[in-house]
């Protein structure tokens, strides 16, 4: 199938300034094509993120994961290729549904709770240091009570994506 995801670029700047806003991902809207299948309508409507990846199984990653689908098979993508695109397909759906944070929502939680951090747009050493040091430990095995809360709150049940 083809794809014609065109759109002025004025619409383009438009869809980033309001991906910059907070919480984007569950609260704005974007432009997007009505129909990117070839159809024969090139308008333009403005939807959610959630509408426009998953909408109606017609969305981008819906499309995506139909075509793994297919491929596997087909023979053409191995069970543990399509089970691995298959969760990051749903990690994607369930931040965009708002079930789980984004990575930017989840450093801003973890900001607002931080002892140091007082409010406006300075960032606590200590904050920035902790950060680090619990990005490092999340690659040690085995994981800390504290790398794998984290993840916990990053992933939910598809923390094996890690």
């Amino acid at each position: 199938e083809r794809w014609d995801v065109y759109q002025p670029i004025s619409k383009v700047e438009e869809n980033l300034r309001r991906s910059e806003g907070l919480a984007a991902v569950t609260r704005s809207r974007f432009h997007f094509r009505r129909d990117f299948l070839g159809g024969a309508t090139k308008d333009l409507g403005d939807f959610s993120l959630e509408e426009i990846l998953f909408g109606d199984g017609h969305g981008v990653f819906a499309r995506c994961l139909s075509f793994m689908q297919r491929k596997h098979e087909a023979g053409a993508c191995s069970a543990t290729t399509l089970q691995r695109f298959t969760k990051y397909v749903e990690l994607f759906r369930r931040r965009c549904a708002g079930e789980l944070p984004t990575p930017a929502a989840w450093l801003r939680q973890r900001l607002a709770a931080h002892k140091d951090y007082a409010g406006g747009s300075v960032v606590p050493r200590e904050f920035v240091k902790d950060m680090v040091v619990l990005a490092a430990s999340l690659s040690q095995q085995p994981r800390s009570p504290a790398a794998s809360a984290a993840l916990s709150e990053l992933l939910g049940d598809l923390g094996d994506l890690a």
